[in-house]
Parts: C-alpha cells; sequence; structure tokens
C-alpha cells in the first residue's frame, strides 16, 4: 500500500469517527434548499447536468480535503520526530 493510500484510509477512518458539526449540517440543509429551488426552475436535462457537476465538485473538494490531512499529518510527523531529536539530544 502506498503513502497516498494509507493516508486516504486514515482520512476516511476519521471522517467515520467525527460526526459532522451542526455548522455543518446547517449549511448543507442550506445548500440542499437552495439546490432544489434552482433546479425546480431549470429544465430537467439541465438538473442533470448540474447534478454532475456537483459530484464533480463534491469529488474535487474530497480530495482536496485529503491533500490537507495528509500535509497537517506530514507536519505533525515532523514535528514529533524534531521533539524526540531534541529530548535526546538534551539528556
Amino acid at each position: 500500500m502506498e503513502n497516498n493510500e494509507i493516508l486516504s484510509a486514515m482520512y476516511d477512518r476519521i471522517l467515520e469517527d467525527i460526526p459532522p458539526t451542526k455548522k455543518y449540517n446547517k449549511l448543507m440543509e442550506q445548500f440542499e434548499e437552495e439546490k432544489k429551488k434552482f433546479v425546480d426552475n431549470i429544465a430537467e436535462q439541465n438538473a442533470e447536468t448540474l447534478e454532475k457537476l456537483l459530484s464533480i465538485q463534491f469529488q474535487a473538494d474530497d480530495e482536496l480535503d485529503k491533500q490537507i490531512f495528509a500535509k497537517g499529518f506530514s507536519i505533525a510527523f515532523k514535528l514529533f520526530v524534531e521533539l524526540i531529536y531534541n529530548e535526546e539530544r538534551d539528556v
């Protein structure tokens, strides 16, 4: 398993353990309401196109979130290694 796959699996696992915040839920409710209003005002064919576009956007956002998680994990690991190194050096 490659590093990216490991970090992706860790990210997915963390998401399973963290419930969405009230703010996130409220924003998603607002999003769904506005999306429904928008879809009601456009033709069915355009609604399908919108769904495809939103799917791509959500996938891109998910990928970005994984990259941010991996970068944060990398920084945390480097800080941990530096801490251990400094403790060993001070002994």
